[in-house]
């Protein structure tokens, strides 16, 4: 028998072949990209079928990777580092359900629930996650996120501006079993090998100006990403960006490609004559003022200083 504290590191995955009218849901492979995070270990399966309302099938894990007080749960929602709390208490291992005859050496639990109108909706875009504890073990975990089959985009790409010699990375998140096929799209047309989560255009003309989005399809459907619009700016522009104010400063930063150098400037008012010089830099530079918040408003612009 194995030690208990290996429920500490185990993980569950599973495939399950999708019948006519039904959704399905199965556990990811890899242990550090599940939802929560996860210690990989040792291998389980999950089979899970949502048909209409009715979520069925059998979680199964190695018998001597658990305890026989191991007790499992269906909980949510999913979140890094996040454990949601629980939907459905699954009850401790096998219950009165007899091992399938074809798995004499695991451990499991038997799933027949059914979901409200909400929960069918939260299961299908990749909410809930399987966890199993035990009475030797209760702060160890196996956790499994119940993944939809046709895919789900849990993170929209978001555009920008970028200058040309600049690049500029998109990314989204996707969800999806099996796993989804992906595709960059810019203007509705491919990309050529943009065929990942992340997106770097490496800007080289005005013409990549456009609406950017990923496609991802399995056999069970095609989900299209949100568009994110990229504005491609010709060489030399001086784009001021990364507005940021934090503990008692202001931060901005001034992206060209010429390496010129500018002057930073302040001034109280937008229309003023008497702007105060603070700081000169070669662009591209991050500038920091951490005065700020003696001023009740205060505007910034950058010159750039002619040789």
């Amino acid at each position: 028998m194995m030690r208990t504290d290996r429920l500490l590191s185990a993980l569950i995955f599973g495939l399950v072949a999708q019948a006519e009218g039904m959704v399905q849901f199965t556990f990811p492979v890899t242990g550090l990209q599940e939802v929560p995070p996860n210690q990989c270990g040792l291998a389980g399966t999950g089979d899970l079928i949502l048909a209409g309302q009715r979520l069925s099938g059998f979680i199964r894990f190695p018998y001597d990777g658990f305890p026989w007080s191991a007790r499992a749960s269906i909980r949510g929602p999913a979140g890094i580092g996040k454990t949601g709390p629980i939907i459905f208490d699954l009850g401790p291992v096998g219950g009165s359900v007899p091992y399938p005859p074809w798995d004499p050496g695991s451990c499991f639990w038997y799933v027949d629930l059914v979901l409200t109108t909400e929960q069918v909706a939260q299961i299908s875009s990749g909410l809930w996650y399987v966890e199993a504890t035990s009475n030797e073990s209760p702060n160890g975990f196996v956790r499994g996120q119940i993944l939809p089959s046709t895919p789900v985009i849990t993170r929209q790409p978001v555009g920008g501006d970028v200058i040309i010699g600049y690049s500029l990375t998109l990314t989204a998140d996707i969800i999806g079993s099996p796993t989804p096929s992906l595709q960059w799209q810019c203007n509705g047309s491919n990309i050529l090998n943009a065929t990942s989560t992340n997106y770097t255009l490496q800007a080289t003309s005005t013409n990549e100006t456009g609406v950017y989005a990923l496609a991802a399809w399995n056999s069970y459907g095609t989900n299209v990403s949100n568009g994110a619009y990229v504005k491609v700016w010709p060489a030399g522009s001086v784009l001021l960006r990364g507005w940021l104010y934090s503990n008692g400063a202001f931060v901005f930063q001034q992206s060209d490609v010429s390496s010129d150098n500018y002057v930073v400037q302040a001034a109280t008012n937008v229309a003023a004559t008497n702007w105060l010089s603070l700081q000169t830099n070669q662009a591209p530079f991050v500038f920091t003022d951490t005065l700020a918040t003696n001023y009740p408003l205060r505007f910034y612009r950058t010159l750039l200083l002619r040789p």
